[in-house]
């Protein structure tokens, strides 16, 4: 997890950092740490960077926000260490996500799929980001680590290695998560622009 990245693969910035954005086709991909710099602490750095790259962003090239990091913001499990690393992440970056409308976030870590409603301080709204967790690329998946109540918020949960197709236009935003073992299609959505 975390650092090693930046020694195999190319980076957008020189040094590497550990939190970076770039804008590719209709998208603003925003990258944190969630290893390197606990993002929940009021001195990082990352968080004020974060505020001010997303107020930059210009929705009329780039309509959708998309964020991603290590560490889940939402995962219905019973590790309570997990569940409090999840919640501290929350109280920081949900107010913005709110604030500058993110579109869905990609989350790993724990080794399921899970996806929210459009989710915001832990309800479901009209208007919000989804979450999505999908690490269900290499080490064993972990269903056993689902907690037995499956939250209003969760909307799929599946345990199997899998991995997920992206597809965006202007306009929509379409995710399929797709079991790597007989190519079935487990779970889709598509979100629209307003």
């Amino acid at each position: 997890c975390g650092v090693p990245f930046s020694k195999r693969f190319y980076m957008p910035h020189k040094p590497a950092k550990y939190y970076y954005s770039i804008d590719y086709s209709h998208v603003h991909l925003v990258v944190l740490s969630t290893e390197f710099q606990p993002i929940w602490e009021a001195s990082n750095k990352q968080l004020r960077w974060l505020e001010q790259d997303l107020a930059a962003v210009d929705r009329s090239i780039t309509p959708w926000i998309v964020v991603s990091g290590h560490r889940p913001l939402y995962i219905s499990d019973y590790h309570s260490d997990r569940v409090k690393l999840s919640g501290l992440q929350k109280r920081v970056l949900e107010p913005l996500f709110q604030k500058y409308d993110v579109s869905i976030s990609f989350w790993g870590h724990i080794h399921n799929y899970e996806r929210t409603c459009k989710v915001l301080y832990g309800k479901c709204v009209d208007k919000g980001p989804v979450s999505v967790l999908v690490g269900t690329g290499g080490k064993q998946t972990t269903p056993q680590y689902f907690a037995r109540a499956q939250p209003a918020w969760s909307v799929r949960r599946h345990s199997a290695y899998g991995y997920g197709n992206v597809t965006v236009t202007r306009d929509t935003f379409d995710f399929q998560f797709v079991d790597s073992k007989d190519g079935t299609v487990q779970d889709h959505f598509t979100l629209h622009r307003n």
